[in-house]
């Protein structure tokens, strides 16, 4: 058994370069074979195709880390598209905290001292000179941390 396969395994690469056949039949069919056509007819002998590369096994794991690789790249153009978004939206939300802020403090730095404020829902109260002087110091802050 070890003797045929091993005489198979010999004549596999002279059969392979034995090459193609190509002639065409009395019915104009183009006919292809790896014997030539047995009445003596015209035929062109086509070389055959070449070997792969690679192994079937080894073009598998490469294609397969290719798509791996696809999908890492992939995920993080999503995650990059996440993050950019979030940043976006982080930008909107400083830019108007700051135009409030810069508004607020103006208002209270602007306006009498006997201006009326507004305090929770439906109130409104004159602010003593501390809590004044702590929303305008409040406001400061807000407009360090969201203006640049």
């Amino acid at each position: 058994m070890k003797i045929q396969l091993s005489l198979y395994l010999l004549l596999l690469p002279a059969i392979a370069l034995a090459g193609v056949y190509r002639w065409t039949d009395d019915q104009g069919n183009v006919v292809y074979s790896q014997t030539p056509p047995p009445d003596g007819r015209p035929v062109e002998r086509m070389a055959p195709p070449p070997l792969p590369a690679e192994p079937p096994h080894a073009a598998r794991k490469r294609l397969e880390r290719i798509h791996k690789r696809l999908e890492e790249s992939a995920k993080a153009r999503q995650r990059r598209k996440r993050e950019a978004a979030k940043t976006d939206a982080d930008a909107a939300r400083r830019q108007q905290n700051c135009r409030a802020a810069r508004e607020n403090l103006e208002r209270l730095t602007n306006r009498p001292s006997n201006t009326l404020y507004r305090v929770g829902e439906n109130d409104y109260r004159r602010l003593t000179p501390e809590e004044r002087r702590q929303r305008i110091e409040k406001m400061r802050k807000i407009v360090k941390e969201n203006c640049n």
